[in-house]
């Protein structure tokens, strides 16, 4: 089960769910989206991704949506987690096709909160 307050997601491990995050401003096709889930940061400054999604915008109503399955939360422990959003419009890539950064249309845009995975099924079971 998925809840939202604020910039807070609450979302049972095992659970699937469609994040949905609405553009304040006018979105083409070219425009792409990085969404990552990491572990909270160490006080050495150390942290590791656990989901990366690169998206493509949602043109019926001018967003991205991040699709999180089953197999993605059922392995993560529960607690906090920091997730992200990173908007590339007009991106610039480099040979191997990583966004490198964006072709000045606009600048990038950034937002971030927190999730915390509750209880749930892990490798299919109830804990």
């Amino acid at each position: 089960m998925l809840e939202i307050k604020n910039d807070r997601f609450y979302l049972t491990r095992g659970d699937s769910c469609a994040l949905q995050f609405k553009a304040t401003i006018p979105l083409y096709e070219t425009d792409r989206a990085i969404f990552q889930i990491t572990t909270p940061i160490t006080p050495e400054g150390e942290y590791e991704v656990i989901l990366e999604a690169l998206l493509p915008p949602n043109m019926d109503n001018n967003s991205f949506v991040v699709p999180l399955l089953p197999e993605d939360t059922e392995q993560w422990h529960e607690g906090a987690y920091l997730w992200t959003l990173t908007v590339y419009q007009d991106p610039e890539y480099d040979e191997e096709g990583q966004i490198i950064g964006t072709g000045g249309r606009y600048t990038t845009s950034f937002e971030k909160g927190i999730m915390y995975i509750i209880g749930g099924k892990k490798n299919g079971n109830l804990e």
